[in-house]
């Protein structure tokens, strides 16, 4: 997903330096729209940094069987995995805020048929928020939330934006929480702010596996509790587990306040394929 505290590797690390060169000769308006930006982000996301692609090696048909909404899509990179995997007859919801982000999606996405772009954050309320840009990195724009503490605007810019809660989304839409069969959320902190606003989704979506990620200092920085989220989300019937890049899960294990990782929560009694030390064991939260 779009943390920058994931990169922890030499080539990972390379590949922001060069997005910043790249960045300093050009505006971020420019290099999102440029075909050559699209293509390494892509490339590098596939390389280092995406679970999504390698997932269903480990859990066959965790795509499958109904529909899909993408939440932080960003520029199109999880979305068009998606769209690779999903059934021909399902839908995919794709959401993302940001205005450049979004026409980038837009243009990505303009020949399929079954994926639609909503310009819009989700929350745990429906309203006009604020979206605090970041001029340096495409995939840190974030929603601010009341208890944030300001930030300079000469590096973090406030836009407006509207906010809606993903049950009253599928509700003006009819769509029933048991058609959604796979949920990926990556708001930078704004996590437990859309699983409040999904608890009808959640609770009734039978079929349904979600993937989020976990990045506790930017969840305290929301003014959210991290614990808090993982108990909710044990409370709505689900399993977690630590997602690697490499497809592979296992029970997620301790969490401290420096914990950043993609987790995958399923129903209990769904179970990986292949590699035993994958097995999904309920983790409690203490």
């Amino acid at each position: 997903m779009s943390s920058t505290n994931r990169f922890s590797t030499w080539q990972s690390r390379a590949a922001l330096g060069t997005y910043r060169t790249a960045r300093f000769f050009l505006s971020q308006d420019a290099l999102v729209r440029s075909a050559t930006f699209r293509a390494l982000y892509f490339a590098y996301k596939r390389r280092f940094a995406d679970p999504f692609a390698r997932l269903p090696a480990f859990l066959p048909g965790v795509y499958s069987g109904g529909s899909i909404i993408d939440i932080g899509a960003n520029i199109g990179y999880t979305t068009s995995v998606f769209h690779q995997f999903m059934d021909t007859t399902s839908r995919l919801f794709a959401f993302e805020p940001e205005r450049q982000n979004f026409e980038a999606l837009s243009r990505l996405s303009k020949s399929w048929e079954n994926v639609e772009c909503i310009q819009t954050a989700v929350g745990s309320d429906c309203g006009d928020m604020l979206l605090r840009t970041n001029p340096f990195h495409p995939g840190d724009h974030r929603v601010v939330a009341k208890s944030t503490s300001n930030c300079s605007r000469e590096t973090l810019d406030l836009t407006p934006c509207a906010c809606t809660t993903l049950d009253s989304f599928l509700a003006s839409r009819s769509i029933s929480p048991k058609d959604i069969t796979f949920l990926k959320i990556d708001v930078q902190g704004f996590e437990p702010a859309v699983i409040a606003g999904a608890h009808r989704l959640l609770s009734e979506g039978t079929n349904i596996r979600m993937a989020l990620e976990f990045d506790w200092p930017a969840i305290c920085a929301m003014g959210f509790s991290p614990r808090s989220l993982l108990r909710d989300i044990q409370e709505l019937g689900f399993t977690i587990h630590r997602l690697h890049t490499s497809g592979r899960f296992e029970p997620l294990g301790a969490v401290t306040e420096v914990t950043v990782c993609d987790i995958l929560c399923l129903r209990g009694a769904e179970t990986p394929t292949s590699d035993s030390t994958c097995n999904p064991v309920s983790t409690v939260v203490p």
